[in-house]
């Protein structure tokens, strides 16, 4: 029970922290890694490539956007690193634990499906409100439609009257030209 209360809570610590992280992770490789004299080779290119991947997903944990999904390609981005990095010696290297705790918290993310504080709560809730008027505008017209049938069989009817009085004229004046 108290781990309920204070969960959304948390899971939002939890986004936001990681989020920092992937920038920080970001902004080393974009800014601070040598050589970035121009794409001399294809590691340059790749390290690159993975501080851009990880400078979108820091900033759309921060504030929430696709978090489930982002979630996902950092988890991705975080097993391959360990992956990779375990015949390196993963018992060595004590960063190799913080990867660990951090692909953790990625896939409690991942699970989650509301957030607080976030982008996606905002577009959750217009959606809501959206599926909500559609349903009652839906409803209004079965109870109009429910209501009204006599006023449509009268209007046909009507129709119906018209236009056999237009035939009764048509057939009487057929009959005086004869």
């Amino acid at each position: 029970m108290y781990v309920d209360k204070y969960e959304e809570k948390v899971n939002t610590i939890l986004r936001i922290t990681i989020g920092f992280v992937f920038l920080y992770a970001s902004l080393t490789k974009l800014f601070f890694e040598q050589p970035f004299y121009g794409f001399t080779n294809a590691a340059t290119f790749l390290i690159l490539l993975i501080g851009l991947v990880e400078l979108i997903v820091g900033i759309f944990l921060v504030v929430g956007l696709f978090t489930r999904l982002v979630s996902i390609v950092g988890a991705v981005m975080v097993s391959l690193y360990v992956l990779l990095s375990i015949p390196a010696g993963l018992f060595h290297d004590y960063f190799m634990w913080k990867d660990i705790a951090i692909l953790g918290g990625l896939i409690v993310l991942s699970l989650e499906r509301e957030y607080l504080y976030s982008i996606d709560e905002l577009l959750a809730k217009e959606h809501e409100k959206h599926i909500r008027t559609k349903l009652i505008t839906k409803s209004i017209r079965k109870k109009k439609a429910a209501l009204s049938p006599k006023k449509k069989k009268s209007a046909s009817n009507s129709k119906k009257s018209s236009v056999s009085s237009k035939n009764k004229k048509a057939v009487k004046k057929s009959k005086r030209r004869r």
